[in-house]
């Protein structure tokens, strides 16, 4: 049975990329907030301005495992095509904050400790994280 190419192997996805990443908890707040009190037919854009690499993610999920006993192998599955320009994948929250007065809350090795914590009670952590 063959699978299907992850982000990696199709080229999609490079250790140099940029995307944001928000905690659940403080994209529920916005999400609440939007339905609640943004203006309807408005656009919002939701989650973090601030931008993390895929390498940066994974250390950043390395050091947060360390905090429940683990002590994970960051490895990199294939180098980013020097060639190629980094994608940016973050959004402008601009408007979100400054029409309705939303921010995050939850930074992201607080959010990576506090969810690597509750997989650890449930379920072991992963030995090695690939990039």
């Amino acid at each position: 049975m063959s699978r299907e190419p992850d982000l990696f192997e199709r080229g999609l996805c490079r250790t140099g990329d940029e995307f944001e990443a928000a905690d659940a908890a403080d994209l529920a707040v916005w999400l609440w907030t939007l339905l609640a009190r943004g203006e309807s037919g408005r656009a919002y854009n939701v989650g973090s301005e601030e931008a993390v690499t895929i390498r940066e993610l994974a250390d950043a999920v390395a050091h947060a495992a360390r905090s429940v006993g683990r002590s994970p192998i960051v490895s990199i599955a294939r180098e980013a095509d020097p060639s190629a320009p980094p994608t940016r994948y973050v959004p402008s929250t601009r408007r979100a904050r400054e029409e309705l007065g939303l921010r995050a809350h939850i930074t992201l090795d607080d959010a990576l400790t506090r969810t690597l914590g509750w997989l650890a009670e449930r379920n072991g952590l992963v030995e090695h994280v690939p990039v």
